[in-house]
C-alpha cells in the first residue's frame, strides 16, 4: 500500500489543528475587540462588577463549601480524571482516542498560557484601571477553558462507544456540559474569575474542543491504514 494516502491524512489533521488553535487564540481576542467598540466600553465591566456584587451580598457558607468542591473538578481532580482516563485507554489499546485526548489536553493548557501570556504583554501588571472588556489578570479562565476542553473530548468519546446505549450518551453529555457549566459558576462564585473572564475562556475552549472533534476522525484512518500496512501478509 503506498504511504502518500496516509501522508495526505496526517497532512490534513495537523492542518486541521492548527487552524483550529489559531482560531481559539484569536478568537477571545476578537471578541474583546468588537465590545471594545461598542459606545460604552465600560457595559462589561460593569456587568461583571454587578454579578461579583450580587455574589458577595448572597453568598453563603454552605454555598462557599459547594462551590469551593466543584472547583476542584476544574484543578488537580481534572489531572486526576485525564490520567485515569489516559490509563484505560492505553489498556484497551485505544491509540487513537488516547492521542486525542493528549493532544487535546496539552493543546488547551497550551492555549490558555498563550492568551494569559498575551494578555499581560497587552496591559502592564501594575495598571489600576483597565478600559478594555478584559478587565483583569486573570483573564482568561485557564479552568474554565482546560475544563471544556477536556470534559467534552470524553463525551464525545462516550457517544462513539458502541457499548453505551443513547440514553447513557446522552447522560455522558448532559453531565459533561453540567460540569462545565457548574466549574465556570464556581469560579466566578470565588471571585477568582468575572463572568466575561469565564465566558471567553469557554468560547477559546469550544473552538479548540471543535477543532480536536472535528480532526479525530482524520486521525483515525491514517492509523488504522498503518496498522494494516505493517501486518504480515496472510498467505
Amino acid at each position: 500500500m503506498s504511504m502518500l494516502p496516509i501522508q495526505r491524512s496526517r497532512t490534513y489533521v495537523a492542518l486541521i489543528f492548527a487552524v483550529g488553535f489559531a482560531i481559539a487564540v484569536s478568537l477571545p481576542w476578537l471578541v474583546v475587540a468588537a465590545a471594545d467598540l461598542m459606545p460604552d466600553k465600560t457595559a462589561v465591566a460593569i456587568f461583571d462588577d454587578n454579578v461579583a456584587n450580587w455574589v458577595i451580598q448572597n453568598g453563603t457558607d454552605a454555598a462557599d463549601i459547594a462551590f469551593r468542591f466543584i472547583s476542584l473538578f476544574g484543578d488537580w481532580v481534572l489531572v486526576a480524571v485525564v490520567a485515569a482516563a489516559a490509563v484505560r485507554l492505553a489498556l484497551r489499546k485505544r491509540v487513537p482516542q488516547l492521542a486525542a485526548l493528549l493532544v487535546g489536553a496539552g493543546g488547551a493548557v497550551l492555549l490558555n498560557l498563550i492568551l494569559a501570556y498575551t494578555f499581560r504583554r497587552a496591559h502592564s501588571l501594575t495598571a489600576t484601571e483597565f478600559v478594555t472588556v478584559a478587565q483583569a489578570v486573570n483573564f482568561p479562565s485557564g479552568h474554565s477553558m482546560v475544563s471544556f476542553v477536556i470534559y467534552g473530548m470524553l463525551a464525545y468519546f462516550a457517544t462513539l462507544s458502541k457499548r453505551l446505549s443513547k440514553p447513557r450518551k446522552m447522560v455522558s453529555v448532559l453531565g459533561a456540559i453540567m460540569l462545565i457549566v457548574l466549574i465556570g459558576a464556581a469560579r466566578i462564585y470565588l471571585g477568582v474569575h468575572s463572568v466575561s473572564d469565564v465566558v471567553l475562556g469557554c468560547v477559546a475552549g469550544a473552538m479548540w474542543l471543535t477543532a480536536c472533534i472535528v480532526g479525530y476522525p482524520r486521525s483515525v484512518e491514517p492509523f488504522e491504514a498503518t496498522v494494516t500496512t505493517l501486518q504480515p501478509t496472510m498467505v
